[in-house]
């Protein structure tokens, strides 16, 4: 996809046109610019019909969706059909970091399988991200220019173009000169941001080590709330109690059986607020899909069938020891996708939503396949997806063996496929 030479693979990009197999990187001064500068981007996949790959922080994932919406494209809708993706740069990060350092392989299964399962249908995709701007932000400089080579690295097996952005302030120092001259030939293009641009709130800025616990930091007080934060870094508070509180509650009572109320209770924020991140229920349903998605299967399922077992096979029996500790556990929810489908039906957004985050579990079963050169492997994945979620149906009636039951039948249907 790009092999690149120092110095003359990179050149200053203007206001030309991306191509479907560039890496381009951009330095910015203000959020402004950077908005100005990815938003068209991003917009140009959704009104395709193609896919768009959001992999960043907080506020800029709801600046570019602003953006987006400001400019007529119905965001739910996108969200809900597939055509913008949008992802948690820490969080998925932590997916493929190991020991406090990036596994090649698990980069690999995490973000190909992101990649595939947007690419559904023959899609073209475009991904943003700024997992190396938080390694670098975060003083990893060799982790920044190891990533970027993985993305590179992905490129030659995936059909993709990569838009990476840096804070101008941030990579300014002369002590990285060299660093960051690397960085910059590991990229296809190179982007200044335009100068005319408007000043803009700075970000609240994320260290490495802070981004991989945000699952574990404790909701902010009231007292918290009404200090001298920045409204941006508020705002993202609010968002993720909103989120977290919808995650326990959808997880374990459907969708129906919980309002708009009850969420508004349990996050502490005000009603308004939750209308001001999320316009309708049918938005906070598809959000928590998402954020299901990430958590569930990639951050769960997936990660720890790569920590468990290195060869094909193994890994795909290891989802059912995984499955099997999971059904043994007192906070066991089934499985949120197949729950919201047959609640909402397949004709609502969040029911088109569940099949598609569905197509991402049969996405990383059909990679597994793949990988261990299993035939008929569109046969195999159907028939090994009915053994999970069947698994997971007898778990929820009390079946504590299930996950027993389904790995011995899939030692079987392996064997028929070898």
């Amino acid at each position: 996809m790009r092999d690149l030479n120092i110095r003359q693979g990179a050149k200053l990009l203007g206001e030309t046109g991306i191509g479907s197999d560039d890496h381009v990187v951009l330095f910015y001064k203000e959020d402004r610019e950077l908005v100005q500068a990815v938003a068209p981007y991003l917009a140009k996949a959704v009104r395709s019909g193609d896919a768009a790959i959001v992999i960043a922080t907080e506020t800029h994932r709801r600046a570019f969706e602003k953006a987006l919406q400001d400019g007529g494209i119905d965001v739910a809708k996108a969200r809900a059909g597939g055509t913008l993706v949008s992802r948690d740069a820490a969080e998925t990060m932590a997916a493929f970091i190991r020991d406090g350092k990036i596994d090649p392989a698990v980069f690999h299964h995490v973000i190909g399988g992101l990649l595939s399962g947007a690419a559904v249908g023959g899609r073209a995709v475009r991904v943003y991200g700024e997992m190396v701007a938080l390694l670098w932000d975060a003083g990893d400089v060799l982790a920044t220019i190891e990533l970027e080579t993985l993305w590179n690295e992905l490129g030659r097996d995936l059909p993709f173009s990569l838009y990476c952005a840096y804070r101008s302030a941030s990579v300014g120092s002369a002590e990285h000169d060299g660093a960051m001259e690397q960085i910059r030939s590991l990229h296809s293009s190179v982007r200044d941001a335009p100068i005319d641009a408007k000043p803009a709130v700075r970000p609240s800025e994320t260290k490495f080590s802070e981004a991989l616990s945000v699952e574990n930091q404790a909701p902010a007080t009231r007292s918290e709330r009404r200090d001298g934060a920045p409204r941006e870094r508020r705002e993202g508070a609010a968002r993720e109690r909103i989120l977290d509180a919808c995650y326990e509650l959808f997880s374990h009572r459907g969708i129906r059986g919980v309002g708009i109320d009850e969420v508004v209770a349990r996050s502490g924020v005000a009603k308004a607020t939750l209308y001001r991140h999320f316009p309708s229920k049918n938005d906070l349903i598809i959000a928590f899909l998402d954020l299901r998605e990430q958590r569930w299967t990639r951050n769960f399922v997936e990660a720890e069938v790569l920590r468990r077992a290195e060869e094909p096979e193994q890994r795909l029996l290891a989802i059912f020891d995984i499955y099997d500790e999971w059904f043994h556990r007192e906070d066991f929810e089934a499985c949120s996708f197949v729950n919201v489908l047959l609640e909402l039906g397949r004709h609502h957004p969040a029911g088109a939503a569940s099949i598609r985050h569905l197509e991402q579990i049969r996405s990383m079963v059909r990679r597994f396949a793949e990988d261990a050169g299993l035939h008929e492997a569109d046969a195999f994945v159907q028939s090994w997806y009915i053994l999970m979620k069947g698994s997971i149906v007898a778990a929820a009636e009390g079946d504590a063996h299930a996950a027993v039951r389904g790995k011995a039948m899939a030692r079987t249907l392996i064997e028929q496929h070898r």
